[in-house]
């Protein structure tokens, strides 16, 4: 059979032909487009045909027995820990580090609270602390204190501890549900009902406000006081 020449193809025919594969060339694009726009739903969405919620917190990076991870801001060292392990959430905002062995908190670069806790995380856009799982602290002027959970807010430089905390502070021992300690003013605050244990002096009060500066104990509220004059560090008025 002889073979026609491209002169001899009419033009609609040519047409067609050219139209026909630029069919299939969409044809196959839309094929493709659509196998991915498939594939993507299938891998975005569980059994149930509800969304997969990606969880920021998931790690990216994780580092084991860190013997030092220091975060500076402003060139001056911001905290310090060791851990045995490490983890970088995957949007970078969070750092976890798990069975401490060491926490620094530094105040205008020099080290002013040791903290020990079973976990720590750290918030990159506020410099916040978490520490939680039984937290023990310790800290210049005979300040420390024991309790679950306990926060370092940057921003109002202070320590919080939302849950039941004991607490030393030269020398007087509070026992309260919850506590906060202003860094820059010297205050230490329970706004809940606190038990002050001194040397001979037992006070109980429903609040209470310490001053470091001029060691004044305010305390408010229904305020019971125990004294043993025979071992009371107290100067009574003559």
């Amino acid at each position: 059979m002889a073979s026609l020449s491209s002169r001899s193809v009419p033009p609609w025919f040519r047409f067609r032909s050219a139209t026909r594969l630029r069919l299939k060339r969409l044809l196959w694009t839309g094929l493709s487009v659509g196998a991915a726009v498939w594939l993507w739903n299938w891998l975005s969405v569980d059994e149930t045909g509800n969304p997969v919620s990606v969880k920021s917190d998931e790690p990216s990076v994780q580092i084991k027995n860190l013997e030092s991870f220091l975060v500076r801001r402003d060139g001056l060292p911001l905290w310090e820990i060791s851990a045995q392990n490490v983890s970088v959430a995957a949007d970078g905002l969070t750092t976890t580090a798990t069975r401490i062995g060491r926490g620094i908190l530094y105040r205008d670069g020099k080290p002013f609270l040791n903290l020990a806790a079973p976990r720590l995380r750290f918030f990159r856009t506020t410099n916040d602390l978490e520490a939680s799982g039984g937290v023990t602290a310790t800290g210049p002027n005979g300040f420390g204190f024991q309790t679950p959970r306990a926060l370092w807010k940057n921003r109002e430089k202070t320590v919080a501890c939302p849950q039941p905390v004991k607490a030393q502070l030269r020398g007087l021992h509070f026992a309260t549900p919850n506590l906060s300690y202003d860094w820059d003013k010297g205050v230490l605050n329970c706004p809940q009902s606190v038990e002050v244990i001194g040397r001979g002096v037992v006070l109980r009060g429903q609040k209470l406000g310490a001053t470091l500066k001029t060691r004044q104990v305010r305390l408010e509220g229904g305020v019971e006081m125990i004294f043993e004059p025979k071992t009371a560090d107290i100067s009574l008025p003559r």
